[in-house]
């Protein structure tokens, strides 16, 4: 199997979450890009898997950074990217997948997108504003708390990026 690292930023947590879970399944070893010190030490994988949370309807922003300051690296290996948003389920209307891989030169071998969850008590005051200025201007509809965290997307991910790896790396 391929030599692999996942490679995750997050705001609130959703996105470690599903990194974790990720690492856990496939045994390669997960990083908050913020950890990464060197992107020297990326070198070595065959295959970069990187989660990013959906952060004021876009990318946020240390995983761009992280991309764009070691895009010399990056931009050469082959990559999956996910997506975590929390926009209740049937409100989305932005293929932030397609956002994520627009940052690359040459398209990730998969994109893929998983709904986390917010609660509104640990936003925090501006964040809070944004997302109850965004479910009332933008999706029409009260922002609530929600938790869509869901282990069987998960797993199914896991399968695809399993395929290719044996496939592509």
């Amino acid at each position: 199997m391929a030599n692999a690292i996942i490679l995750f930023a997050t705001k609130y947590g959703s996105t470690q979450q599903v990194a974790e879970q990720m690492s856990l399944q496939l045994g390669v070893p997960c990083k908050n890009v913020k950890k990464v010190a060197d992107a020297n030490e990326l070198k070595q994988y065959d295959l970069i898997i990187l989660g990013a949370p959906v952060y004021s309807d876009g990318i946020f922003k240390d995983m761009k950074d992280f991309i764009a300051n070691n895009y010399l690296i990056v931009g050469t290996k082959k990559v999956v990217t996910f997506v975590v948003y929390g926009v209740t389920k049937g409100h989305v209307d932005v293929d932030y997948t397609k956002t994520f891989a627009k940052l690359f030169s040459i398209p990730p071998l998969l994109n893929l997108h998983f709904v986390g969850r917010v609660t509104r008590s640990s936003l925090s005051k501006e964040d809070y504003q944004w997302m109850e200025d965004f479910y009332a201007n933008r999706l029409k509809v009260p922002m609530e708390d929600f938790d869509y965290y869901d282990p069987d997307r998960i797993d199914k991910a896991v399968a695809q990026i399993r395929g290719l790896m044996k496939k592509h790396c």
